[in-house]
């Protein structure tokens, strides 16, 4: 799942617009799974009103996922289904994830039940480490998000309008390449390699 440094930093520089093709659309009572090697690396949503969706980045990894759950989600399964395939994705590796809960209208309970689940369950299996970054919740308006795993950069989706990432947004990225290190390749091993 690794790229070498060079490769990524040529799609780096390509990513000021973002294809539809690329976008893979996770809509009401779903959830996606995908990462920067994939030729559809982006997750999007929309129409998250009283709807939640929960996402995350692995930058050590460069896999994403996103869900949008709504009242008639049954939580506790497709949270273990998300939880298991992001596991295998990840062969098992340990990662930590930058995650996001957007959406939810407070005039019923059911999007604080559901915030409330994801909250109990960010650090429920050993191997994947959920950081929550960004809560945005009940702000009245009709939400959506878009994340892109090959860069992070995560930002307002429309399905009828192209997407263009902020360029202050790669600049900063950019300059933090310079002190981007990464462990040496093992290459040989006497008896052979393990």
């Amino acid at each position: 799942m690794k790229v070498a440094y060079s490769s990524w930093l040529e799609k780096l520089k390509s990513r000021i617009f973002i294809k539809n093709s690329e976008i893979i659309e996770v809509s009401q009572h779903e959830q996606a799974i995908t990462n920067a090697e994939d030729k559809k690396p982006i997750l999007a949503t929309y129409g998250l009103a009283p709807c939640i969706s929960f996402s995350g980045w692995s930058p050590r990894h460069r896999i994403g996922f996103m869900t949008h759950y709504d009242s008639k989600t049954e939580l506790e399964s497709s949270f273990e289904i998300l939880l298991k395939n992001i596991s295998e994705q990840l062969h098992w590796q340990s990662t930590e994830f930058e995650t996001r809960i957007i959406g939810g209208y407070n005039y019923n309970n059911n999007s604080q039940e559901t915030i409330n689940f994801i909250k109990s369950k960010l650090n429920a299996r050993p191997n994947i480490t959920m950081k929550l970054v960004e809560e945005r919740i009940f702000t009245r308006e009709v939400e959506s998000v878009l994340l892109d795993t090959i860069t992070g950069y995560v930002g307002v989706y429309n399905p009828k309008k192209p997407v263009e990432i902020n360029e202050d947004f790669f600049k900063e990225l950019i300059n933090n390449l310079n002190s981007l290190k990464t462990p040496a390749r093992l290459i040989y091993v006497p008896g052979g390699m393990k």
